[in-house]
Parts: C-alpha cells; sequence; structure tokens
C-alpha cells in the first residue's frame, strides 16, 4: 500500500508450506484462495498499516534453517503470482505471463519438481488455446508472439517440441485468425492456433502460411453462431464429418448432427490431423 490506510492492495501472509508434504499443489492454491477470500470479505475495511517488519519472515528463515535474508537469497528462486479478478499473472525468475487455473497448477508443479496428479490437471487440454509454428523453436516464437502483443504470452510449462512443430499454450484464449496471419507472415513458416471451450461450447482452428490464410474455423455455442469460418474443409474435417461447414457463413447457426460432433477431443484431432500433437 501507498498509504497507511489503503485497502487491499497487498495480501501479506508469513504461512510456511513445506514441499515434502503430499501435495503441496494443492496447499499453495487453497493458500492463495484463502487470501484472497478474506481479501474480498474486508475489502471496506480500512487495517492500520504496519510498519514493523522485523520478525515477519522469522517464519520462512527459519524453515529454510538460515539466518538472514541475504543468506536465504543465495539458494533461493521465486515464482510470483498475481490474481486480479480471472486474469493470472505467473512471474519466473526470468520471464512473466499470463495463465489461467490449469497453467497455474503447471507452474506451481515445475517449481515445486513434483507431477501433478489432479483431474484438474488431467483435464488440462480439455479448454484453453494452444499455438504451433513450424521451424521456430521457443524462445523465438515467444518473442514473435509478445512484439506483436504484450498483452499475449506462451506458458513455458506447456511448450514442447515434436517433429519440426514448436507447440505451446497461448494466453489470452481468444486468438483471432488475423493475428495468426500476420504472425506466419513475420516468422515465414506456417502458424496454427486450436482452441476450445467445454463451457461455453467454444472450438476453433485456424492455420496460415507465410503471411496467407489456409483456414480458420471458430464456432461460440453461447451465442450459437459460426464466428469465422474462411478456406476450405482440411481432410480431417472431412474426415470427422464436417463438411457441412463449406457453404456456412459467419453468423449462422450450427445444425445438431454437426454440433454434436464438436468438442475438444475434435479439436485434438484437427490439430493431430494437421501433424501438431498439443499434448506431447
Amino acid at each position: 500500500p501507498h498509504s497507511t490506510d489503503e485497502i487491499g492492495t497487498t495480501i501479506f501472509g508469513n504461512r510456511v508450506i513445506n514441499l515434502s508434504d503430499t501435495d503441496p499443489i494443492d496447499q499453495i492454491l487453497g493458500a492463495i484462495d484463502a487470501g484472497l477470500e478474506i481479501a474480498k470479505a474486508n475489502a471496506e475495511v480500512r487495517f492500520p498499516w504496519s510498519r514493523d517488519k522485523t520478525n515477519f519472515g522469522r517464519p520462512l528463515l527459519d524453515a529454510a534453517g538460515v539466518r538472514t535474508w541475504a543468506a536465504f537469497d543465495k539458494g533461493a528462486t521465486g515464482l510470483a503470482i498475481y490474481v486480479d479478478g480471472d486474469r493470472i499473472d505467473v512471474q519466473t525468475d526470468d520471464r512473466m505471463y499470463q495463465t489461467d487455473r490449469a497453467g497455474l497448477r503447471a507452474a506451481i508443479a515445475e517449481f515445486c519438481g513434483v507431477v501433478d496428479t489432479h483431474e484438474a490437471a488431467r483435464g488440462e487440454l480439455a479448454d484453453g488455446s494452444w499455438i504451433a509454428s513450424a521451424g521456430v523453436d521457443l524462445d523465438a516464437l515467444i518473442r514473435a508472439v509478445e512484439s506483436f502483443d504484450p498483452t499475449m504470452s506462451i506458458e513455458p510449462s506447456s511448450a514442447h517440441t515434436n517433429d519440426s512443430w514448436t507447440v505451446g499454450k497461448i494466453m489470452p484464449p481468444d486468438i483471432p485468425p488475423q493475428f495468426v496471419v500476420a504472425l506466419s507472415k513475420s516468422l515465414a513458416t506456417t502458424v496454427c492456433v486450436f482452441g476450445s471451450s467445454h463451457i461455453v461450447e467454444w472450438f476453433s482452428w485456424s492455420m496460415a502460411t507465410n503471411g496467407t490464410p489456409v483456414r480458420a474455423f471458430a464456432y461460440l455455442g453461447e451465442r450459437g453462431e459460426i464466428i469465422q469460418n474462411w478456406g476450405e474443409p482440411t481432410p480431417v474435417e472431412l474426415d470427422l464429418g464436417l463438411a457441412p461447414l463449406r457453404t456456412l457463413p459467419p453468423d449462422s447457426p450450427l445444425d445438431d448432427e454437426v454440433l454434436e460432433l464438436m468438442s475438444p477431443e475434435t479439436v485434438r484431432t484437427i490439430a493431430a490431423g494437421w501433424g501438431i500433437d498439443l499434448e506431447s
């Protein structure tokens, strides 16, 4: 806070979590959620701002077995988590990026050096957007994305390379096809983006090569209509029974037979048909 009576801008806590416990990810998320609930409940309460932080970090130093912050800092790595409404930002020692709840679990798991076996982690690929570029390494892809739009970011914990593709989860998830076209031109390669959300029934896939649009489709069940549809359905779409998409303009609804074919698994199958494995 910038003054002695500013409302709820910072949450401090001195709880120490022993990462040898069975599920540090849920413990850390639980501590974050509890702090946020306390902040919401006291949003209108003006607390006096204590200037005495002499022993504030003592539980942390004691748990680490050191006496001073200087000693602690020598062997420490940091993971900062910022929550603002539905937006979550994660800051590691070398970069900061936007993510969602599933991505936050992955970041904590990577930081703690544990495997996340929670149901939320297994369902991570069910919702969100993924970008894939051919023949471009991860660092170059991250730089290109963030130079086009600083609000966009790729989660390092989700990124992987298979065959000639670099793949990563991208935030925010609503990536317009025009961005895919522009990025493919800038990188002089093929760029694809895939997205899905079972909550609002949103399913999308797009591809562009060297600045030339190849295919883009997006449907939003919340509005009950197609958002984007240009280019011919690709062979994998035809194999899935999506040939009717060929004649449907934007703002059109989908008939029930085609709508039943739409799912996150459909999006993953189309990606695989384009040679891209989102799950590796």
